[in-house]
């Protein structure tokens, strides 16, 4: 092969053609990133999720929606429980609020007038 020098038209029709190249490379390494972004949140996810299985496994416990049920009054006066229904055992025990104490009220009020 000899080297041979290019002619205008054909330099031009190589700038077009490089100009092409160049865009389509763009295209393709936006492509990447964008796809990059979709592997990290699903490894994102999927970590989030083993974490979630190992912290239950470790812990012998999952956090779970339980029906409860408030007992005013109870260990003490002013102090509330707050039962669970699916084993009768309390859960918590707090100092009764004002709005805790209104409400025990009305229940005993409501109790008394249906004797």
């Amino acid at each position: 092969m000899i080297p041979v020098a290019l002619t205008d038209d054909e330099k031009i029709e190589i700038g077009q053609n490089l100009t092409e190249k160049l865009m389509r490379l763009r295209e393709l390494e936006e492509q990447r990133k964008e796809e990059m972004q979709k592997f990290k949140l699903q490894i994102m996810g999927e970590a989030a999720e083993v974490q979630h299985l190992t912290d239950m496994l470790h812990n012998g416990t999952e956090e779970r929606p339980v029906k409860c049920e408030v007992v005013y009054h109870m260990p003490v006066m002013g102090m509330k429980t707050i039962m669970r229904l699916d084993t009768n055992e309390p859960f918590d025990e707090k100092d009764m609020t004002a709005a805790d104490k209104k409400r025990a009220d009305e229940l005993m009020t409501q109790q008394t007038n249906d004797l």
